[in-house]
Formats: structure tokens, C-alpha cells, sequence
């Protein structure tokens, strides 16, 4: 259960960079494009090297799954002033 939410939280917080970064692009907020773009590698890295430590890779894939739903339509709710 530990490695799920560890994978859930990575994947929420990765997604929810992306949406970020998604809507600063947009938007043109070169600012905030170029911190989510500096943090996005980041996060990436530390996901691949956590799935290949992966003991259970179905409860992680329904982690990375879940999160990835739940944290985009988090992200556009946060972001919703933007534009």
C-alpha cells in the first residue's frame, strides 16, 4: 500500500505540473512556463526511477492511473482564473 500512494503522489504532483504548465503556455506566463518546465524533467526522472524499483507493478499502474485523472482535473480547477 505504501508504493501505491508513493506512486499516486509523484504521479498528482507530475500531472498536475503539466496542466500548469499546459494553461502558463497558453496563456503566455513565461514565468510560470519556464518554472514547469524546469520542474517537469525533474519529476519525470524521479517517476522512472521509482517504477523501476517497483515491487507490485499493477497496484502502481492503478496509482499512476487514478492520479493522472484526478490531478489534470484538479489542476484545470486551480488554474480556471487563468482563463
Amino acid at each position: 500500500m505504501k508504493e501505491f500512494f508513493l506512486f499516486f503522489v509523484l504521479q498528482s504532483v507530475l500531472y498536475l505540473n503539466l496542466t500548469i504548465d499546459y494553461r502558463a503556455v497558453a496563456q503566455q506566463q513565461y514565468a510560470m512556463a519556464a518554472v514547469t518546465n524546469i520542474i517537469a524533467p525533474i519529476l519525470s526522472w524521479v517517476m522512472v526511477k521509482k517504477i523501476g524499483e517497483a515491487r507490485n507493478e499493477k497496484l502502481g499502474m492503478l496509482a499512476v492511473a487514478t492520479a493522472g485523472a484526478l490531478s489534470t482535473l484538479l489542476g484545470m480547477w486551480l488554474t480556471r482564473a487563468w482563463g
